[in-house]
């Protein structure tokens, strides 16, 4: 480790001051996240992070700075990914100056205490054992997609917040030790906006430099196992509908000559909490069998609770993901992955059409601004930006949407997505008749309740038998019990 020098060590800032508003952003950004856990230890960057933003100071406890946050409605949260972590705030500018003093002292005096401490394991326990694999089978079979893709020894593959194993397994000394290696002065990010004045940016520096100086860390991450054909994993799980997310790695992130191109084709295939996505209208609106069907490329969790991505989630490596909400059980889980995967072929076959390319570019060359509405987000996207090495999104987008043609984004689906190399999840009460299902290749009709065009119940008879080509051997099982545990 590097220690701290005598010389201040120049901290990273993004700076976004306006004297008109009166509310303060302050996001600290520290360049590590779960992909740094070290195995055994999974979910030591979440307890980490947990212990600074909901735990006390050697000043104040955790109950008291609630109790003096509580008058100037403010509060401290972090957010935990890959190769992010982010604690942040906003506070009315008038009350700055009490806010950062309770921060403060939590970012670079934490309490270590070893209440603070098992109250937060437990807590981040719960997050996986009650709120994600018992309460939440969408976010469930999210998660179990991206660990399924990425594996057990890769950077990518465990969940944010750990395994249950390893949390019990994790000690006040090495949440320590990973302060200690990660928050450091020149593995920070500092992101102001707002009201703020110009004296609090030399104060936040200076405050900074007693922690250690430390070193930018980089993660090495390798390559994604591409499937092997089409596997899936089924999680057997007490649950009264079934839940599908299905997917594979692609090489493109923001910033790529041909992201943009993806992103457009990404909206118009399935963009999050839209009626007019493709994938949204032929199997919700159309068939009547769920309640969304989505698309995406970057990481997006809690969508469910959601309409837009957060901030702060920048990875070196996306999937492409297909996310289809609970269906009412096996039979339309089946139909409606197989709905999925027809016209997902079609779009790499066929492409996108000059009428639907029109519109989705004009679409989200609006959109745009709703995702940076408001000054966090914006201060976000700055931070993100920064990472991925582009200009302001708004721009970045707006101009790459500008510069494309229909022949572009064509090529660009033929280049990126694909049926052949695909890794279904599926969270079933039954996943023994979904096996038998799925291997078997046994038909999967559905009926309506209105009369529906003679067309469409053609396509559904085509659609019903449709091979999903899953042999036995790459067809899994396992327990909810067993997941992240």
């Amino acid at each position: 480790l590097v220690g701290k020098t005598d010389d201040p060590v120049p901290v990273s800032f993004v700076a976004r001051q306006s004297a008109t508003s009166p509310l303060v952003d302050v996001a600290f950004i520290v360049h590590t996240g779960a992909g740094f856990d070290p195995d055994g230890k999974k979910g030591l960057a979440a307890m980490t992070a947990a212990m600074i933003s909901q735990g006390g100071s050697e000043a104040m406890t955790i109950e008291e700075i609630n109790e003096a946050m509580y008058p100037i409605a403010a509060g401290f949260n972090a957010q935990v990914d890959k190769e992010m972590t982010r604690l942040a705030g906003q506070v009315h500018r008038d009350n700055l100056d009490t806010w950062y003093s309770l921060v403060r002292g939590q970012l670079l005096f934490p309490a270590w205490s070893d209440s603070d401490f098992d109250r937060i394991k437990t807590q981040l326990i719960n997050v996986i054992r009650t709120d994600l694999v018992g309460n939440n089978d969408e976010e469930l079979g999210k998660e179990v997609l991206y660990s399924t893709i990425y594996g057990a020894g890769h950077p990518y593959g465990s969940f944010n917040y750990g395994d249950i194993s390893d949390l019990e397994a994790i000690t006040l000394d090495d949440v320590r030790a990973f302060y200690r290696g990660n928050y450091t002065v020149s593995n920070l990010t500092v992101g102001l906006a707002g009201g703020y004045p110009d004296e609090f940016v030399a104060a936040v520096s200076a405050d900074l430099q007693k922690l250690p100086a430390g070193e930018r860390l980089t993660l090495e991450v390798p390559a994604a196992r591409i499937p092997d054909g089409r596997e899936a994993v089924l999680v057997q799980k007490e649950t009264p509908a079934v839940a599908v997310s299905f997917g594979f790695p692609i090489e493109l992130r923001r910033g790529d000559p041909d992201w943009v191109a993806l992103w457009l084709v990404r909206s118009y295939f399935g963009e999050h909490r839209n009626s007019n996505s493709h994938l949204y209208k032929r199997i919700r609106e159309t068939r009547g069998m769920n309640y969304g069907d989505y698309a995406y490329i970057e990481y997006f969790p809690r969508g469910m609770f959601q309409f837009h991505p957060d901030t702060n989630l920048a990875r070196q490596q996306q999937i492409f993901q297909v996310w289809l909400r609970p269906l009412r059980d096996n039979n339309d889980a089946h139909f409606a992955t197989r709905t999925a995967m027809f016209e997902l072929d079609k779009l790499v076959r066929d492409g996108m059409r000059e009428s639907d390319f029109e519109t989705t570019r004009a679409y989200l060359s609006k959109f745009v601004s709703l995702l940076m509405d408001g000054q966090s987000r914006q201060l976000g996207y700055a931070m993100d930006s920064q990472y991925y090495r582009i200009d302001n999104f708004a721009e970045y987008v707006r101009e790459g949407l500008n510069k494309l043609t229909l022949d572009d984004v064509n090529r660009v689906i033929r280049e990126n997505l694909s049926t052949d190399n695909v890794q279904f999840v599926f969270v079933s009460k039954d996943t023994k008749d979904l096996r038998d299902r799925l291997v078997s290749n046994r038909a999967s009709p559905i009926s309506y309740d209105a009369d529906k065009p003679q067309k469409l119940l053609e396509e559904d008879t085509l659609i019903s038998t449709i091979p999903l080509s899953l042999s036995e051997d790459k067809v899994r099982i396992v327990s909810s019990d067993d997941v992240f545990n």
